[in-house]
């Protein structure tokens, strides 16, 4: 029906045959919906922004995470990764010389060769008793 308001959120969908390994994803907030946060490859056209973030996953569950650098380029820094069966991504991160640690939790959304788009599901940051 044209006009009428659509109440009920749509769920994305996994492509099964995807992969979502060894591609330097960055955040285009410009298409984020809701809790929906979407990622496209390094070498989308992105229009100008003051600061991006992303991510990419190796194959060996090594990964770089992104974080927004002071002179609004991308900080890249050594990450470890893990995809639990129910599609919840794990994402490790040890911040060099601080003796902190994160970990992002994500829902894995639909996927495609041009899009990601994820849910945060929780972010922890804790010190390291080392």
């Amino acid at each position: 029906m044209l006009g009428t308001a659509q109440t009920c959120k749509q769920q994305p969908t996994v492509k099964a045959n995807i992969h979502i390994e060894d591609i330097r994803w960055i955040r285009s907030h410009e298409e984020d919906q809701e809790e929906w946060r979407v990622y496209r490859p390094h070498d989308y056209p992105f229009p100008p922004s003051r600061s991006r973030s992303g991510f990419q996953l190796n194959g060996d569950g090594s990964a770089l995470f992104g974080a927004i650098a002071p002179t609004d380029g991308i900080n890249w820094v050594p990450a470890e990764w893990s995809l639990s069966p129910d599609s919840v991504l794990e994402i490790k991160v040890k911040i060099k010389g601080s003796g902190a640690s994160s970990r992002y939790k994500y829902q894995l959304g639909s996927v495609d060769s041009g899009k990601l788009s994820l849910v945060l599901l929780k972010h922890d940051q804790w010190q390291d008793s080392n």
